[in-house]
């Protein structure tokens, strides 16, 4: 098994759980009937954490199977389930056939150029008159890191602000998303939008976070190698002490749920 995927599956168990899936977490159970459903899908359930809160305020349901989005997320979960007695059903595809009362898909870390598809396929995975939702952060979101991202790449010897546009245009926009939910087929299609506010006390906390540091940052820059990510790093948090001083350091995400019904 990788060592750094491995590292990194672990660093969203302990950390992003709590500080990320929990803010979409909420959206999804304000906006779902979950007494509805007998059997549930998660598409990209991590390392499980939503899996498990579902089974806890849904304990009627008869089946929830959470798709892992790497081997290494699925050891995790599985080990988890083990330890705590549960029988959620953790896999990296999907049985082909099956389907379900509910689907959930979280693309919250997603690239957002596969969200349609993820929207696409995840819609015909639904039991007739199943429900649906797709979590996701919309246009407009991570606007204040974007800004310093974008300063630290144009003041850099062949720098590339270009790339922070590319980012910024790429987030999908909700009525975009909601016109793709309809061309599935999906009916009674709404939407909800949460606008979700993240702090961080100094500068490195946010820098040296595992949630900018091992899953945004290298996300965005994908093919940027590790030793110029981690200067890009360090200049943000220098640039962020510059215009914050003692400050703290926020930024917000548009955090979306899309839902409809079969």
């Amino acid at each position: 098994m990788d060592t750094l995927a491995r590292e990194r599956a672990f660093k969203h168990d302990l950390f992003l759980n709590e500080i990320w899936s929990d803010r979409y977490f909420d959206l999804i159970v304000k906006n779902l009937s979950l007494h509805e459903a007998e059997t549930i899908l998660y598409l990209n359930a991590g390392t499980g954490r939503n899996c498990f809160r579902l089974a806890e305020s849904h304990s009627a349901a008869k089946q929830i199977v959470g798709v892992c989005d790497s081997p290494e997320h699925l050891v995790i979960a599985r080990d988890k389930a083990k330890v705590s007695g549960s029988d959620i059903l953790f896999v990296t595809e999907t049985e082909v056939g099956n389907k379900y009362d509910l689907v959930i898909a979280d693309a919250t870390l997603s690239d957002p150029e596969s969200v349609t598809d993820l929207l696409s396929s995840a819609a015909g995975l639904l039991n007739r008159g199943g429900q649906f939702a797709l979590i996701v952060p919309i246009f407009g979101s991570y606007a204040e890191v974007f800004s310093l991202l974008w300063e630290v790449l144009a003041s850099a010897e062949g720098g590339s602000p270009e790339a922070v546009e590319r980012l910024i245009t790429a987030l999908p926009r909700l009525d975009a998303l909601e016109i793709a939910a309809r061309e599935t087929g999906l009916h009674e299609v709404k939407s909800e939008v949460s606008t979700e506010i993240f702090e961080f006390e100094k500068p490195e906390d946010f820098t040296d976070s595992p949630l900018f540091a091992d899953f945004l940052l290298p996300g965005w820059l994908a093919d940027i190698d590790k030793t110029a990510l981690e200067t890009i790093r360090k200049k943000i948090a220098e640039l962020i002490e510059q215009e914050h001083g003692n400050l703290a350091f926020r930024f917000q995400v548009k955090a979306a749920v899309i839902t409809g019904k079969s």
